[in-house]
């Protein structure tokens, strides 16, 4: 072996060494891109410990991402409520960033680059914007409805479009900008109008600006994008903190006390307790029996969505409880299919007897019919039969039948 394969083996193994799973066995390289990315949410001059916060990081991951999308605000935390997520919304929010939220649909525990849900809903809601169209701002100018804009209303738009004070200049160059596109294209709409529902505009030359014109005008269309710019897309009215109630919950009992008591004093629609208690000691016994009592005065009857007392869920998911229906509708069907069975059997073995006689009168009926339709002239048959008497075997009674009329003799 050469110098220069040993020297290869060499440094290939090295470099297999220092490659690995976790951050104390990635290469040099690799921790160096990971200290920059840390950087970027590290406060300068912060001289504090380096404590570990996933949540306060997520938040920061969603805005560092929005504001490279939406532009640079100022972003709070949203309170500790329930949210009311639409889930159009959301499914919208998850398709503009699916790697971010593919990342986090793959941590198993909290990750600093997690897209928060409730930041990352709310702030996409009120960031979310839409191109304005012509059509609308042709139908806002528009303010009599007829479908043609008039002087008014076109001087309406160019005091939306340009700097005041308004110029002659700026005027005719917005109104030669319509003449021009007015030659280049024919309008259907025109031939529907009437004189009375033209316009009558102070300059002659000036073409009837239809809805039909506006929309289709090219340059018109650049100007209304370049003038008007994006408006949200979705409507929301921010509050504050007014309505919620937030305490941290610790193993104190006199201090839980006293929380509890500024809650009923001060009652808020949203209330919030975070779960700070100790729970190996012996007072957090003590405190979650006041919580429960507090919950109970403050709601007494229980929802619709609440178990009895005495009653808990089998099922952790949804998965599990849907596979247990299944098998309850199989068994209970098939239970069903039993009992029917067994029931028809009963019914059977108790009238065989019954059923036996029904047949052989129905198939005496038959015979006898058959041989009334084959001999019509003939003089109907008569038939004589004996069975034995169920008072004595040797005494006999003896039946006649003339035209299904039986008569013992």
């Amino acid at each position: 072996m050469s110098d220069e394969d040993f020297l290869r083996l060499v440094s290939i193994g090295e470099t297999r060494e220092n490659v690995g799973g976790f951050p104390w066995e990635r290469i040099d390289g690799e921790n160096e891109k990971a200290k920059e990315k840390a950087n970027e949410y590290t406060i300068e001059g912060w001289q504090g410990r380096q404590l570990l916060d996933t949540f306060g990081d997520s938040l920061r991951h969603v805005n560092h991402i929005y504001n490279k999308e939406f532009g640079f605000q100022a972003r709070k935390v949203p309170g500790h409520m329930p949210h009311m997520i639409d889930k159009n919304i959301m499914f919208e929010l998850q398709n503009r960033f699916p790697k971010e939220w593919d990342a986090t649909s793959s941590h198993k525990i909290r990750s600093s680059t997690d897209m928060q849900y409730a930041f990352a809903y709310y702030y996409y809601l009120m960031g979310v914007t839409i191109a304005t169209s012509v059509e609308e701002i042709f139908n806002q100018m528009d303010t009599d409805h007829s479908g043609i804009l008039s002087d008014r209303e076109i001087r309406t738009l160019a005091a939306r479009m340009y700097d005041l004070p308004l110029y002659l200049e700026t005027l005719t160059g917005l109104e030669a900008m319509l003449t021009n596109c007015s030659h280049n294209q024919s309008d259907p709409t025109l031939l529907t109008l009437s004189e009375d529902q033209k316009e009558n505009y102070y300059d002659k030359s000036m073409p009837q600006v239809t809805k039909h014109l506006f929309t289709h005008c090219d340059a018109i269309e650049q100007l209304v994008k370049s003038k008007f710019k994006p408006k949200l897309k979705y409507k929301y009215i921010p509050s504050d903190d007014a309505d919620i109630t937030f305490k941290m919950i610790h193993t104190n009992v006199s201090h839980v006390v006293g929380q509890l008591d500024d809650i009923r004093k001060h009652p808020k629609k949203f209330i919030c307790l975070n779960d700070n208690i100790d729970h190996s000691r012996d007072e957090a016994k003590t405190v979650k029996a006041i919580l429960q009592d507090f919950y109970e005065s403050l709601l007494p009857i229980p929802s619709q969505f609440e178990l009895p007392r005495d009653y808990r869920n089998r099922f952790l998911h949804m998965r599990e409880l849907r596979e247990w229906r299944i098998y309850r509708d199989q068994l209970r069907f098939w239970t069903h299919v039993a009992l029917i069975v067994l029931v028809l059997l009963a019914v059977i073995s108790f009238l065989g007897d019954k059923i036996d006689a029904l047949k052989r009168k129905w198939s005496s009926r038959k015979r006898r019919r058959r041989r009334t339709s084959s001999s019509p002239d003939s003089t109907p048959p008569t038939s004589v039969s004996s069975s034995p008497s169920p008072e004595s075997k040797d005494s006999q009674s003896t039946f006649v039948v003339w035209d299904d009329v039986t008569e013992t003799v």
